[in-house]
């Protein structure tokens, strides 16, 4: 049995954090008494004029992110089992095509705690990505 290297577990986790999070996100649409909560998390005292509209809004975003979570399972694994520098290309170019133009709206319009994680978790796919293939070329 073979160990899997901690930076393939790593970009694991990352997925199944978004199937998990997208999931719970989406959840939150049928649970009222957190609505406020959640406006004033991703808000803060700015103030929402249709928070219903906003909160369907914010939790519709839920499946999608639950998806990209596993697509970039099957990316990362497919990377981890067949690595070449096409699919490591691609794979730093999903971050290159989401994170910028996701930040800068997000930090426009004053959502800087979604700013904060989008950077966090940029930095830290990329990171894992570029040690995983690292790795690899020393096993080829």
């Amino acid at each position: 049995m073979t160990r899997t290297p901690r930076t393939l577990l790593g970009l694991r986790w990352i997925a199944n954090l978004h199937v998990i999070g997208g999931l719970c996100l989406a959840l939150l649409l049928w649970v009222p008494s957190f609505h406020p909560v959640l406006l004033r998390l991703i808000y803060g005292d700015t103030p929402i004029s249709n928070p219903q509209q906003t909160i369907f809004w914010i939790c519709i975003l839920g499946p999608t992110v639950a998806s990209w979570g596993v697509l970039c399972r099957i990316s990362v694994d497919y990377f981890a089992e067949q690595p070449n520098k096409r699919t490591y290309r691609r794979l730093v170019l999903a971050l290159l095509v989401w994170a910028p133009l996701d930040t800068t709206m997000c930090i426009s319009q004053g959502i800087y705690l979604a700013a904060f994680l989008n950077a966090s978790v940029v930095l830290l796919f990329w990171y894992l990505c570029h040690r995983l293939w690292r790795s690899q070329l020393s096993w080829n």
